[in-house]
């Protein structure tokens, strides 16, 4: 199997991306096929439930064009708000439950910064941890599960529960994604 050359870690199967050979057909357990036909595939590897055996995993091969189906109807019809950030913080990606959870439409946010959704006395904490991150590759908190406010488009907090990944994109730039859930009916 080619060398991966984007890894994207969500709380979700881990995805691998790489450059691979035209691929028409995918075939899945229980018989389950995708159509194809380009040259970007995608190996999703999630546990075998029920197998009875510890380890055992189903894999999958699916095209990019699949992929970005499969990820744009994932990605929109979660209940969770997802973002993409550079290293900038600069947002690239938000899907439609960023409106419920900050009320912004996602096209309001691609290209502001992150801060926006980050109450003003946690940005310096944020660009610090941040910029920690990048310089040393260490984490300094948990990236699964971590508690924080958000800040909403009318300026009220929101309690959310926030899961981070990170990935690298086709021209090598970090990205990392967040899956922000509102908690605050919990708090």
């Amino acid at each position: 199997m080619p060398r991966p050359d984007k890894v994207f870690t969500p709380s979700f199967p881990r995805i691998t991306l790489s450059r691979a050979l035209p691929v028409s057909t995918v075939a899945l357990p229980n018989s389950v096929r995708l159509p194809g036909s380009v040259d970007d595939t995608a190996s999703i590897t999630k546990p075998h439930v029920g197998s009875g055996m510890c380890g055992t995993h189903a894999t999958a091969t699916i095209t990019s064009g699949t992929f970005e189906t499969m990820f744009e109807t994932l990605a929109e019809s979660a209940p969770d708000a997802i973002f993409t950030i550079d290293a900038d913080s600069t947002i690239l990606f938000a899907n439609a439950a960023t409106e419920r959870v900050f009320g912004y439409a996602p096209d309001e946010l691609i290209g502001q910064s992150l801060h926006r959704l980050i109450p003003q006395r946690l940005h310096e904490r944020h660009a610090h941890g941040m910029a920690r991150y990048l310089r040393t590759g260490k984490r300094h908190v948990s990236w699964s599960g971590l508690e924080v406010p958000g800040l909403h488009k009318d300026g009220r907090e929101v309690a959310l529960e926030v899961s981070f990944g990170e990935f690298i994109d086709e021209g090598g730039r970090r990205i990392f994604s967040g899956f922000m859930r509102d908690v605050s009916a919990r708090v």
